[in-house]
């Protein structure tokens, strides 16, 4: 229960960090400077990201056959044509808002790009990015997940890529690099990319970024939903310290039960004393 709890709160953030953003940009859209890419929208841009460069780190603009129109910060990469990219194949497709995966920056950061379409009337007149810091995200939403001493989330995308885990160098990995060295994970990965829900257990030979000896964890896991994708969490404790409270709970009670076993003897070998002190007298 503790660790559902975890999941869900983590899962509700993130879905509803996202889902702001989505309205947000969904109104900015509409105005026509905007639409238009004129000198007045770019301010637009350039102050709207100025007022949010906390959260954000780009505001793009793109046209309908995926070409960059402008973008704050300023880069070389106004005019590149980014249609061949997945999530933009998707939107240009579909004409719904679209989250991509995690993927590093050419300014070193890894980042997630949520991009929303842009409408002029009925016609579709191509997108509006930002691109958020995910590991500004995860700070937020995963990292302060701990369960016990050594219990956190981890987190995958559908397509398998682990996007977050506090174990050094699996982050950006495919989750199947990871099966051939742990098998015991494959029914919990098999129902997380499936956008399931429930419970597993599982081994594993790493805490934090420490090698140790194969530890059995008990996981809960829940999708992410995000519009045209998901993600996938699971919070993990191993079974020691899940049982711990279980196992002090144990020994006050063996405690309680020998005070009460001693205590019955002597209050018997009492009894015993005095009812011969009493027959003696008779």
């Amino acid at each position: 229960e503790e660790q559902l709890i975890h999941a869900k709160q983590a899962a509700h953030g993130i879905e509803d960090f996202l889902a702001t953003w989505t309205g947000i940009l969904g109104s900015l859209s509409t105005l026509p400077p905007i639409i238009h890419v004129t000198p007045e929208g770019k301010k637009y841009l350039d102050i709207f990201l100025k007022a949010h460069q906390e959260q954000l780190r780009s505001l793009t603009r793109v046209d309908e056959k995926g070409i960059i129109l402008y973008t704050v910060p300023f880069s070389q990469s106004i005019g590149a044509d980014i249609s061949n990219q997945k999530h933009i194949r998707e939107i240009l497709r579909e004409h719904k808002p679209v989250v991509s995966d995690v993927f590093r920056t050419v300014q070193g950061f890894e980042g997630v790009a949520l991009h929303v379409p842009v409408f002029e009337g009925n016609a579709f007149r191509g997108t509006l990015a930002v691109v958020i810091d995910f590991q500004s995200l995860a700070r937020r939403y995963l990292e302060v997940i701990r369960i016990g001493e050594t219990g956190y989330a981890w987190v995958i995308s559908r397509d398998g890529t682990v996007l977050y885990t506090p174990v050094p160098g699996l982050s950006g990995r495919s989750v199947f690099e990871i099966l051939g060295r742990i098998p015991s994970l494959a029914p919990l990965v098999r129902e997380m990319l499936k956008g399931r829900q429930g419970t597993a257990v599982y081994t594993f030979d790493r805490i934090a970024g420490e090698k140790v000896a194969p530890v059995k964890k008990h996981a809960v896991y829940l999708p992410i939903p995000m519009g045209n994708t998901f993600w996938s969490i699971a919070v993990a404790s191993p079974e020691k310290e899940m049982l711990s409270s279980l196992s002090s709970f144990r020994n006050r009670l063996i405690i309680i039960i020998a005070i009460l076993f001693v205590g019955g003897v002597l209050f018997s070998l009492l009894a015993a004393k005095a009812w011969l002190i009493v027959s003696e007298e008779k």
